[in-house]
Order: C-alpha cells, then sequence, then structure tokens
C-alpha cells in the first residue's frame, strides 16, 4: 500500500480527533447500522463487490494521521481490501445474539484512526434469514452517509448502479471549503455568542435509589401518544417552524427549569450541505456539523414571537455551520466547550428499501444506526409513527435514575404547553406531586408550637429549680438562680432606665453568664435583644444602631466605646444585690410572633442585614424536635459567638429543655487541649461547630469527640473526609450534618451522618418537624425531585423580615396565594427521592472559568478526598487570558506542596474534568476563619507571578518538556510552573504540543496535558514511568487451572482476616444488594452463568499464599430464599436490618468455595429482596459494582454462557514479570 492523496483535514474532523486524543477513547464518534433481511448473499460475488467498491470510492481507503505532525493530515492509500466478516448460525436467536455481540465489541475495540481501516462489515447468517452490521468512524462518514453507503453497497451486490447514483468523493468538499471566506462565518458566530459567558453544564443529581453501575452506554425511550404527538406539530406549524425546532425550543426551556438557569446551550447536528455545491447530496464524508444552540426565554412574553426568533437563528446558524465547531467556539471569551449533550432530530434521507429489494431479491425487514459521540447525553427525536424521543447516555457518568427523571420533566412541559400562550404557562410538575406538596405543607402547620420564650421558660425553671441551667469558668447557677437574677435585671432596667414592652436592646456579646441573664430578661421584657460584638468597627456598630434603633446598650466589662445610646454595665455581683417588690409588674405578655432577637448577618452585601427572629421560631427549633433525643444528652455547649445564630439553638435548647448551658470562652475555643478537657468533664454534651472548625478540630485529634453525645456541624459545607475520620474515632457520638439560614431560625434541615453516607456527597438532610422546604425554579415555580433550584423555605422557623428594609423583607419573604409564607434562600440545592435535601451553593458563589458554571464547592470536595490534603479552599482570579482557579491547601502532616503536587493533580484528574482543575497551589499552615469560626476568603491572597520569578528547566526532562511548550506558546514570557491553560493554550495548540512531544519520545496525551497542565508537572508525571504503553497479555490458556500467587492486596487482606478482626474499622468482604420482581430460579441461573465467565468467582484461597481457579463444570451455586412475606413492614425491615449486618461482617473459610454468599428474602408475591456479600480476597469494591450490574444483565439473557477468555491469572503472572 501507498499513500495516493494527502489532505488538510476539515474543521469537523479537527474537532473529533482532539476528542479522540483527549480521551483516549477509540469508540468516539463511532456509529453501527445493521440491516435485518431476508435472504442470503453470494459470498464470493460479494466480496468481488466490495473489492470493486474500495477501489473506486476513497473513502474507504482513508485513515488520518497525526502522530510526529504538527498539522493532522488525511491521507488516501492506493489500495485496501474492506474487513469483511462471514458468520453462519443455527437459528434465528442465536443470530440476533451474535449480531448484539459484535455490535458492542465493535464499541469496545473503537477505531485507530491511523491504521485501522475505518469501515468494516459484519454478516450473519442463518436459513435464509441475515443481519448485515456496519462499523464505521464519523471522522470519515456521517450519519447523513448512511442511506447512502447502504445503497452503495447493497445496489452494487445488486448490479442495480446507475449514472444518476454515482457518488462523490470528500475531497471535492474539501477543496469547496479552501474557497470560502471563513472571516464572514466567524463574524456571524461572533455576534450569535459574544454575550455567551453563563453556560451550564449538564450535571444530573445522583439518587439513593441509585445503583452505581458503569454498564457503558445504556438508553432510554419516552413516547407520546397520537393524540400528543399531533398537538405538539400542529403548535409548531401554528408558529411556522418544524417539530425539528419546537421540540429544540421545549429541550432548552426544560434545561433552564431543571438548573434553575437564565441561558442554556446544547449542541444540535446540522446537515448542511450547500445548495451551491453541485451534487453535495451525493458526497461521502462527513458534512453534518456539530453547532451550539444558546437558549434563553422571557417566562412572560410570547411562545410564538420567541420561536419565530429561535427558528431564525437556527436557520441562519445551520448556513455557518461549515467552519466548525473547533472555530465557532473560538467566538466565546473564557471558553473551551459550550457543548456538553447533543439534541438530534432524525431527517436523515429515507433508505431506498424498495429499489434494495427489487435489485437484490432481499426483503428488508429492519435498519437500525447506532452512535457514539464524545458527548456523554444524547437525545435523538424520531418520529416514524407517533414522537418518540431516546436518552442514550454513558452510564459511567449518568445513572439510569437521574436520565429517567429528566426525561420525565422533559415529558411533562412538552405536555403541559399544549394550551400555554407564554412559557409562564407551562408548569414544571405534575398533578401528583402538587397534591404531595400540599400534604407535605398541612403536617408542617400541624407540628407548629404555641405560647412563648418566656411562658416557657417559666415551665422549665418551676420544673428543674434546682437543676444546673448555665455553667462560666467553674461558676453553675440552678435554674431558680438563672430565673431569680434575670427577674432583678428586668426589673432594674424598668425601673431605673425605664425600658418598656417592645425596645430593642443591645448587648455586649463577650462571652459570660451576664450574657444569658440580659438575654432573659430582655425576653421577660416583652422586648428584643440585638447582639452587638465591640470588637466590630465602629462603622458597622454605628450601622447597626442606626437600623435596629436599640434604646440601650447593655455592657458587662469595661466601657471601650462610646455610642450614640445609653450604655449601662451589668455585673453579677450587682444583680445579687438587687431586690424586686413582692408587687413589681414588668413581665410582658408574649406570643410566637413576637420578636425575640434581631441577628445582622453579613450577607452578599457590604452593609449587614438585621433579621427579627422571632418567639414560634426558637420554640418550633427547640421544643420537642425530631432531630435530636435529649434525654441523651447531659448539656449543650453555648461556643459560638451571640452574634452568630446556632445561639439561639445552643441557648434556647438548653434553657427550654431543664438542660445545663456550658459557656466556652474563645480561649478555650482555640486550644484542642482545654475543648478536649471541656467535653470530657461534659460527658454525653451536645455540641455545635462549623463546619470548619469541625474541620480544625477533626484534623487535630478526633477522638476529643468520644464522650459527646451528639456534634452538629453547618454554615459551610460538610468535608466527608473529616466526617469519615471523626465516625472513625468516635463510633458512639452522633453526628449531625444541619442547614439554614439565619432568617429560618438556624435549623431548617438536619441529616444524621453514618458511614455509608460519608461515601458520596452528604446531604444536609430532611427539613426538621416544624419546617418545609420547596426547590423552584428562577420564576418561583415547584421542580420536581432531583432538579436544581432555589431552596424555598416555609414554616414556623420564619423571621419576622428585615430590620428597617420592606423592600428586602417583600422580595425574599413572600406569602403564597393559599397563605403560606415562604423565604426565597438564594441557595442552590435539589431534593433526593428520599426526601433529603442536597445543597450544592450560594447563587453568588457560582463561578464561571471557560465557559462553564461551576461551584468551588465541588473543587474543594475532591481536594479534600485527596490522599495528601486535610483542608482546602478554592478561589478565581482573572488574568491576562481569562479566568483560572487558585487552590489553597493545608498538607497533612506539612508534607511540601512540591512533594505532593503531581500526586494531587492525578488523582483530580480522575474526578473532575480539566477546567475545573486549578491553575495554581498555594500551600497554607491553616485556612483563615472569621470571628464566627467561618473560612474567611477575603484573607486568601492571589497568587502573585512575577517574570523575574519564572522558574527555568534543569534536568532533561524539563529541557524537552518546556522546549515543546516555547515552539507553541511563542507570544509570551513564561516559566516551569506556568499553566497551559492560563497561557491561553487551546485544543489546537493542545494537539500540536502533543505531536511535538511524542516526536522528542515522550508518551503524553492531550488528557494528560490538561490534567497537569504546566511544564513542571508534566515533568514530574513523564518521569514517574506512568506514561509507559502496557503490552497486551497473552492468556495462558493451557495452565489456566494450575496455583498461582497471591497479590500483596490479597495477602494483606489475608493475613488480617479473622471473625474477631476487621480491616480498618470494615469487614473484609464487599457488600452489595439488590430487590424486584425476581424469579430466584431464574435468579440462580444468571449467577451461575456470571461465575462461569468470571474466574475470581471460582476461586479458592489457600492459607500458604496461593490460590487456584475451579473449572466451570466443577461448581454450581444455588441461593437459599426465605418468605418473610407474612411479616408487616416494620418487622421486615428489622429483619433484613440483622441478616445485613451479619451478611457485611462475614469471613469467609480459607481453602474452600465459595468466597462469597447470596441469599434471597421474598417479601411479598412480587418482590424479592436480594444481599450478596463477597470476600475482598477474591473482589475489590469496584468489581462488586461492575457484577451486580453483569448479573442484571444476564437476568435478562443479555450475557453470553461462557468463560472470558483473559484471567486474574494472566494479570497476576504478567504483573509479577514487571517488579
Amino acid at each position: 500500500m501507498k499513500i495516493i492523496k494527502i489532505n488538510s483535514i476539515t474543521p469537523v474532523q479537527s474537532g473529533m480527533l482532539f476528542q479522540y486524543m483527549l480521551t483516549n477513547n477509540k469508540s468516539l464518534y463511532m456509529g453501527t447500522e445493521r440491516f435485518d433481511f431476508e435472504g442470503n448473499i453470494d459470498m464470493e460475488a460479494f466480496e468481488a463487490v466490495l473489492a470493486d467498491l474500495s477501489d473506486k470510492y476513497e473513502i474507504f481507503r482513508t485513515n488520518i494521521i497525526y502522530e510526529k505532525l504538527e498539522e493532522p493530515k488525511s491521507v488516501v492509500l492506493d489500495k485496501r481490501k474492506i474487513p469483511f466478516r462471514h458468520f453462519e448460525t443455527n437459528s434465528s436467536e442465536e443470530k440476533n445474539r451474535l449480531a448484539e455481540k459484535i455490535n458492542e465489541e465493535c464499541f469496545e475495540k473503537g477505531f485507530d484512526l491511523q491504521k485501522d481501516a475505518l469501515f468494516k462489515i459484519y454478516l450473519i447468517q442463518t436459513n435464509g434469514d441475515s443481519t448485515m452490521l456496519f462499523s464505521f468512524h464519523h471522522i470519515l462518514l456521517d450519519g447523513y452517509c448512511a442511506a447512502m453507503i447502504a445503497d452503495i453497497i447493497m445496489n452494487s451486490y445488486g448490479r442495480n448502479i446507475s449514472k444518476e447514483n454515482e457518488y462523490v468523493p470528500f475531497s471535492v468538499y474539501q477543496d469547496w471549503l479552501k474557497k470560502q471566506n471563513i472571516s464572514e462565518s466567524r463574524r456571524y458566530w461572533d455576534n450569535l455568542l459574544s454575550n455567551v459567558s453563563d453556560v451550564h453544564k449538564l450535571e444530573l443529581v445522583q439518587f439513593s435509589s441509585d445503583r452505581d453501575r458503569n454498564n457503558g452506554y445504556l438508553s432510554m425511550n419516552i413516547e407520546f401518544s397520537e393524540d400528543e404527538t399531533k398537538k405538539l406539530s400542529k403548535i409548531a406549524a401554528d408558529n411556522h417552524t418544524t417539530l425539528n425546532i419546537y421540540m429544540q425550543w421545549l429541550w432548552g426551556l426544560t434545561l433552564c427549569r431543571n438548573f434553575s438557569a437564565e441561558k442554556v446551550s446544547f449542541g444540535t447536528v446540522a446537515a448542511y450541505r450547500p445548495a451551491e455545491m453541485e451534487n453535495s447530496e451525493k458526497i461521502l464524508g462527513p458534512m453534518i456539523n456539530t453547532i451550539p444552540v444558546v437558549f434563553s426565554y422571557d417566562n412572560n412574553e410570547s411562545i410564538g414571537g420567541q420561536l419565530w426568533n429561535f427558528s431564525r437563528t437556527f436557520v441562519e446558524s445551520m448556513a455557518n455551520s461549515w467552519i466548525g465547531l473547533g472555530e465557532i467556539q473560538k467566538s466565546i471569551p473564557d471558553c473551551e466547550n459550550i457543548i456538553d449533550h447533543l439534541f438530534v432530530y432524525d431527517n436523515f434521507p429515507e433508505m431506498d428499501f424498495r429499489g434494495i429489494e427489487d435489485s437484490t431479491g432481499f426483503k428488508i425487514k429492519d435498519f437500525c444506526l447506532e452512535e457514539r459521540t464524545e458527548y456523554p447525553l444524547t437525545l435523538e427525536v424520531s418520529k416514524p409513527d407517533n414522537l418518540r424521543i431516546r436518552f442514550s447516555y454513558d452510564s459511567s457518568i449518568y445513572s439510569g435514575e437521574s436520565i429517567k427523571r429528566l426525561a420525565a420533566l422533559y415529558k411533562t412541559i412538552c405536555i403541559n404547553s399544549f394550551d400555554a400562550e407564554k412559557p409562564s404557562e407551562i408548569k414544571n410538575v405534575t398533578d401528583d406531586f402538587k397534591i404531595r406538596t400540599e400534604h407535605e405543607k398541612e403536617k408542617v402547620r400541624a407540628s407548629f408550637k404555641s405560647g412563648s420564650l418566656s411562658e416557657r421558660f417559666a415551665y422549665i425553671a418551676k420544673n428543674y429549680a434546682d437543676k444546673p441551667a448555665i455553667e462560666f469558668n467553674g461558676k453553675i447557677l440552678s435554674f431558680k438562680e438563672t430565673d431569680e437574677l434575670s427577674d432583678r435585671l428586668a426589673w432594674y432596667l424598668k425601673n431605673s432606665y425605664g425600658i418598656s414592652e417592645g425596645e430593642r436592646i443591645a448587648i455586649d456579646i463577650t462571652s459570660s453568664i451576664e450574657v444569658i441573664i440580659s438575654i432573659l430578661a430582655i425576653i421577660k421584657l416583652g422586648c428584643c435583644y440585638v447582639p452587638f460584638d465591640l470588637l466590630l468597627p465602629e462603622k458597622r456598630l454605628e450601622s447597626i444602631i442606626e437600623d435596629a434603633s436599640p434604646a440601650a446598650i447593655l455592657i458587662f466589662g469595661e466601657k471601650t466605646k462610646d455610642f450614640s445610646i445609653k450604655s449601662i454595665n451589668i455585673s453579677l455581683d450587682e444583680l445579687e444585690n438587687i431586690s424586686v417588690p413582692s408587687d413589681a409588674v414588668f413581665r410582658a405578655e408574649r406570643n410566637t410572633e413576637s420578636a425575640a432577637d434581631i441577628m445582622f448577618t453579613s450577607g452578599t452585601t457590604a452593609k449587614p442585614k438585621g433579621v427579627i427572629i422571632k418567639d414560634g421560631g426558637i420554640l418550633g427549633l427547640t421544643v420537642d424536635p425530631d432531630f435530636i433525643d435529649y434525654s441523651k444528652i447531659s448539656c449543650q455547649f453555648q461556643d459560638a459567638s451571640i452574634a452568630f445564630d446556632a445561639t439561639l439553638y445552643e441557648i434556647w435548647s438548653a434553657l427550654l429543655n431543664g438542660k445545663k448551658l456550658v459557656v466556652i470562652d474563645r480561649n478555650t475555643l482555640l486550644s484542642v487541649d482545654r475543648f478536649a478537657e471541656m467535653i470530657s468533664e461534659n460527658k454525653n454534651c451536645s455540641i455545635f461547630l462549623t463546619t470548619t472548625l469541625f474541620n480544625n478540630f477533626v484534623s487535630q485529634n478526633p477522638e476529643i469527640f468520644r464522650d459527646a453525645s451528639y456534634v452538629t456541624t453547618g454554615g459551610e459545607k460538610f468535608s466527608e473526609y473529616h466526617g469519615k475520620k471523626f465516625l472513625e474515632a468516635c463510633p458512639d457520638t452522633i453526628l449531625l450534618n444541619a442547614y439554614g439560614p439565619t432568617e429560618s431560625t438556624t435549623y431548617t434541615t438536619c441529616f444524621k451522618v453514618t458511614r455509608e453516607s460519608v461515601e458520596r456527597t452528604v446531604p444536609v438532610g430532611k427539613p426538621i418537624n416544624t419546617r418545609g422546604v420547596f426547590i423552584c425554579d428562577n420564576n418561583g415555580e415547584l421542580l420536581p425531585d432531583g432538579s436544581v433550584g432555589e431552596i424555598v423555605i416555609y414554616g414556623q422557623g420564619l423571621a419576622l423580615g428585615y430590620c428597617g428594609d420592606e423592600k428586602l423583607t417583600a422580595s425574599k419573604f413572600i406569602t403564597l396565594s393559599d397563605g403560606t409564607k415562604i423565604y426565597k434562600t438564594g441557595d442552590y440545592g435539589y431534593r433526593q427521592d428520599d426526601g433529603n435535601i442536597c445543597f450544592i451553593s450560594r447563587f453568588d458563589d457560582q463561578l464561571k472559568i471557560r465557559g462553564f458554571r461551576i461551584s468551588t464547592d465541588e473543587i474543594e470536595a475532591a481536594l479534600r478526598d485527596c490522599n495528601d490534603i486535610v483542608n482546602a479552599a478554592v478561589k478565581s482570579y482573572r488574568g491576562s487570558n481569562g479566568m483560572f482557579l487558585a487552590a489553597y491547601i493545608v498538607t497533612k502532616d506539612g508534607i511540601s506542596l512540591k512533594e505532593c503536587q503531581s500526586r494531587i493533580t492525578e488523582e483530580l484528574g480522575k474526578i473532575l474534568p480539566y477546567y475545573m482543575i486549578p491553575s495554581e497551589f498555594i500551600q497554607m499552615d491553616s485556612l483563615p476563619v472569621n470571628h464566627n469560626g467561618k473560612l474567611d476568603k477575603s484573607m486568601l491572597k492571589e497568587p502573585q507571578i512575577c517574570e523575574e520569578n519564572f522558574t527555568a528547566p534543569e534536568t532533561e526532562t524539563e529541557k524537552k518538556i518546556y522546549d515543546a511548550f516555547r515552539a507553541v506558546i511563542t507570544d509570551r514570557k513564561f516559566g516551569m510552573d506556568s499553566s497551559f491553560i492560563k497561557l491561553g493554550g487551546d485544543s489546537i495548540s493542545a494537539m500540536k504540543l502533543t505531536a511535538i512531544l511524542r516526536k522528542n519520545g515522550f508518551n503524553i496525551t492531550v488528557a494528560d496535558l490538561y490534567r497537569e497542565q504546566t511544564p513542571a508537572r508534566l515533568a514530574v508525571y513523564a518521569d514517574s514511568g506512568k506514561t509507559e504503553v502496557l503490552k497486551d497479555i497473552v492468556p495462558d490458556t493451557k495452565n489456566r487451572y494450575e496455583r498461582f500467587p497471591l497479590n500483596n492486596v490479597q495477602v494483606a487482606y489475608l493475613s488480617g482476616r479473622s471473625k474477631d478482626l476487621v480491616l480498618g474499622g470494615y469487614g473484609t468482604a464487599f457488600f452489595s444488594e439488590t430487590s424486584g420482581d425476581y424469579d430466584c430460579v431464574k435468579f440462580t441461573e444468571a449467577l451461575n452463568t456470571v461465575i462461569k465467565r468470571h474466574d475470581m468467582l471460582r476461586a479458592v484461597i489457600y492459607d500458604n499464599g496461593t490460590q487456584q481457579i475451579l473449572r466451570p463444570d466443577e461448581v454450581e451455586y444455588k441461593i437459599s430464599e426465605t418468605d418473610i412475606s407474612k411479616m408487616d413492614k416494620a418487622q421486615q425491615n428489622e429483619y433484613l436490618e440483622q441478616k445485613y449486618k451479619e451478611l457485611r461482617n462475614t469471613v469467609f473459610e480459607i481453602g474452600k468455595w465459595p468466597m462469597f454468599t447470596m441469599k434471597a428474602f421474598r417479601t411479598a408475591e412480587n418482590n424479592v429482596h436480594i444481599m450478596y456479600a463477597f470476600d475482598a480476597v477474591i473482589m475489590d469494591a469496584s468489581s462488586v459494582i461492575m457484577l451486580a450490574a453483569e448479573l442484571e444483565a444476564a437476568y435478562s439473557g443479555k450475557v453470553e454462557n461462557e468463560e472470558l477468555e483473559l484471567s486474574f491469572r494472566d494479570y497476576i503472572l504478567e504483573s509479577a514479570k514487571k517488579t
């Protein structure tokens, strides 16, 4: 073979090649076509036809080469045989199974663009019934060519090719491209995309009902009835547009609603074959372009007018699509890719089935096309009869449940659009969802508490008179003493200073018993207290005075500042000398709506907001709550600042429930040893800590909380790393994750953190019994479970409003038509299917990096999951080439950044997309906190990089990599620590750079470049040996069943096992479970199919450090079934929980088979609950997850009953050769 033609690749091909190199996924942009027909093909004649076609059409002889080339090329060979394989089967069922297997194997293997023939044919025949499968790569053929290829091959076989059916080589289109004015199309896209900066990623939430699976690409369909299809088509026709465009418009609306976004984007396929190009419809090659669709809408404007504008833009975009997505993206400032999924409307040319039948005598029974792109989700809209939408998704990224719910929302919006004239009339939820919401509201209203703070405290003081109420620095007051002292102060304030009911009194927040006494006295007077932090700047304090208009300020020490209001100095000694006349009248009447406290919060503006907390909000928080059992606690710590809303819970939960309030001073809080002593002295205490303080204590010594009964954390996003560490050290202490803005009186939701929950993102929990939560879109409309929107709170916790700001109060506190009062939090979140709320971030914490809207919380969580990191914070900055991210990290044991940075970026690369990996890393001893104990990002300084401080390359590897950067980045100075992304690197320069590196002997991929980013980090990665290309392992089938050694991980598990010993707090078995309408006999058959396929399920482990695989015919497993259907639901749950504990701690016997167990429990006639455990010696957690998916596939008959060729023994022995 020799090269006879070399062409530059088109913009569309360039984009495909970049993604192919970035992901190293050879199945990207693949397609398969399947034809089922009646008739047998003459093999000799068919192969002759293929030989003729290969000679005639260069598309079959084309490859894309790029290695060691700075610019990729398309090359045409003089000769190439079209790969063709023929199979004979005994039945149609066998034929179909084989066709499915071949199809999947095609996608698994993919194509090597430089070496493989990029078009292959498979033929499977049985008794006059045939299936033909074409496998191809889109870099040469788009979906539009599917019908043309079929016509060429089948009609050529039938000798029915005429002059009219001749097809045009792709080089004609390539020549046409060279003559086009690219600047004109660039101007179009520049104008269209000039204001696009907010691109919302398609990040779908995971549900508790999801099973983590990785089954490759899966699909699901939604279908519309004949009547629904007609209505959608009529709406499109009435608005002078196509059904394709209307369905795109509704999809854009669905995305906006699902993510509560103002603007979204997605990709759609533009089949643009220029009318001015003669015979363009007959060109064989990729002329379908992916273009961005940017969608926004006006909720109150007519749908017709918005559709007209949307349609016009789409048509113009198609005409300018030829320049390719790579060029289009250059029109978007600070954006690498605005497309993360595709919307495809099937309107390819229809197959000429009649012509094929006439020429060949075959009867075509079915035809289908399957495609894989870089995108993890593709919507394929088709209308054979009724409208059908196929959602094809990558199950390693999206779960079936999340896709199902997004599809359901799309269908709901489509159906709700039938009679709508404006988007505001298109609702997001079904009638059933509305009914559920009403039931929840009624339940919350029924749980409201009555009375007042003073009334409840009076009851407690009487019934717990001699019990300790307050402790501070060794001094303890009983409830009787506390009640009497607060009476004296109340009388003193009224009698001596004229304080009257309804006034506001500021109080010095310095930790002391006097503060608590003052709060009670103010409440008894019918007044409202205002925490006053004397350490704040004078200007801010005067602002608080101006808004709250307090009548006086109570100070409990030396007066340090002068204010425009009277100051009253209070001490405990003075109070003890005050006597209250027996006929004194000073207690005022209060109720649930009485103002109790004005809590000033920073908010998102420079001016603090005064939130007016009422009695009912505090009572609903602290009296008979459903998230804590007061009988299990001895006391409540008050360690938060009085100016922080957590103290509303700390103080009143103790005083209103007969528990001791232990006041912690700041010096104790800043010393882990002193704080540990306080916990030890107050066993079974309840503690609240801000997330940052909790993380700091856990990092230093998590065992200090062992004597606590409850530890609650909140105020910031929960750290799963620190939660896991806490639970390991303090298994008997209950850990709660709480959420709630000050405006809903401290806690709105609460979640009990478990060992299972810290393995994924920990939610903020379900609403406590007197609170409720909606998730709403930007227009205040309800969203279904799984959709991301604003967390909206209702219930007894809502504040009265903002002090002195009626406008802000009216915008945030809204009364619905049914009288329900709600508070709009400004927080992003969603509701899981189990009712738990997940917090994502503040609206104002959202960042836009390279066009993607992201949250720093997600990056910070990923950083904390890295093995070398204890704590982390992320900020964004604007550099000369757009926005970039800086990570501020605290490392374990003070390990240096230089030593661990390459490990960190490698770990991040496995869980974050490249644009979320920080460009800069700054090591810190600790992260700064404010006076409330929360992380203070304002104290994190922007990294300064000066030219004179640029690090030069030193080692030979560094020099080569730096030179490669220099060959591509030619317009600015940079050093070894300069980021490729910050230097303005894009997809084209990335491909050039990696090509140069490959020339120099470095097997560094585009993905490696985007993960490591800097020359220094790439050099470390290159020297680490991780870039080595692994050789294929050759199966040793002859010795498959001979003994072989355990690997190091297996030895570790083997040496650590006993019935009394577990490793790291966990048993030595991996556990999973499932439930459904299973037939246990059929499930047993499926299990034995999987056992036959996977050798380690037939493994026997010996105590001499060896293992052996049993032959498939030597083993058979039978699942035992226990009928518990006659138990009630509670008994079933208790029984299954007990079996769960037994199974999870199973220790399997060495030297015997099997090293796993599976049990079935019938809970109902149509439901079986199956539990299984696998010894960690034979299977890791990832394998268990994949096995669960394969079991289900085997149950559905989608798995072949045959042993896999490559064995674990082959892998172990091959690995041993390299050590």
